[in-house]
């Protein structure tokens, strides 16, 4: 699950980061979090009640926590962006 929830992070992140922003830091904070608070209220119907019943301490330490490392690809990409752009413009 970690490689293919990193792996389409990553790509999906720049993708969306291409487009201009102000910040793509903060906007790769922004898409991050967004991006993990789906994922968790997606989650929340299939592990709460659903078809794949679990105790959420059990979720958290075995998927949710795992979820956390979508704000730290988006923003590092975000930040990669902002210096590119920085770059580019001579600052």
């Amino acid at each position: 699950m970690g490689v293919a929830l990193s792996g389409s992070t990553v790509v999906l992140a720049l993708l969306y980061l291409r487009r201009p922003a102000r910040n793509p830091a903060v906007t790769g904070l922004r898409i991050g979090v967004t991006w993990v608070v789906a994922n968790w209220l997606l989650d929340a119907l299939m592990f709460s009640s659903g078809p794949m019943k679990m105790p959420l301490g059990q979720y958290l330490l075995e998927i949710g926590t795992a979820y956390l490392m979508l704000p730290v690809i988006t923003i590092g990409i975000g930040v990669a962006r902002l210096d590119q752009r920085r770059a580019e413009h001579g600052r």
